[in-house]
């Protein structure tokens, strides 16, 4: 692995734990994750504003929201963010589920394939709304889905905190990082 490495001057790293033992002092840079409070994405948002972003994107501003903002990825677990959807949907009628992913990442080959998925295991629900054109989503409407949603949900199974969970949170917004494994269990059929 080291090797791979010899051609870069510092290695940067988000954590102490991730760092190479083998590498020199010196070539290493702990660098925790951050967010930009001044870029579009993290900027103050008015809710009229707010309001009008989402609905552009085919959200009712005054009915309650669930909202996950991430990539069409395996690991970022979609499915089970309609599982909680419908395990609220019988307490609140008219709540609403929007999957935020905007599909431009290169490296995301399987978003497609994901997105397919998700849509047949949304059985056509006229509440859950999976937005994926980069053309509608971008840092302006993230925003207004984080800041403006009734709760943020972050159901990656393999990734750590997440800058979206930051981002949600430094917009005074409740975000729930983790649930049941059961309903994890039942959502490997549509993986």
């Amino acid at each position: 692995m080291l090797d791979f490495l010899d051609d870069y001057a510092l290695c940067c790293f988000n954590g102490a734990p991730s760092v190479f033992p083998e590498l020199p002092a010196e070539r290493t840079q702990i660098i925790m994750p951050a967010l930009d409070p001044f870029r579009t994405k993290n900027a103050p948002l008015s809710e009229v504003e707010g309001r009008v972003l989402l609905t552009n994107c085919g959200i009712d501003p005054t009915r309650s929201l669930i909202c996950q903002v991430s990539r069409f990825g395996r690991w970022k677990n979609p499915w089970q963010a309609i599982d909680i959807y419908r395990l609220v949907k019988p307490q609140i009628p008219s709540v609403q589920l929007a999957l935020v992913g905007a599909m431009e990442a290169a490296d995301d080959v399987d978003a497609q394939d994901v997105l397919s998925s998700v849509q047949a295991y949304a059985q056509g629900d006229p509440a859950i709304h999976l937005l994926s054109d980069p053309q509608m989503i971008t840092h302006r409407e993230v925003n207004a889905f984080q800041r403006y949603a009734s709760v943020i949900l972050q159901r990656s199974s393999r990734e750590g905190f997440g800058l979206t969970v930051t981002e949600a949170m430094w917009k005074h917004q409740p975000v729930i990082r983790n649930f049941s494994d059961r309903i994890a269990r039942a959502n490997q059929a549509w993986i």
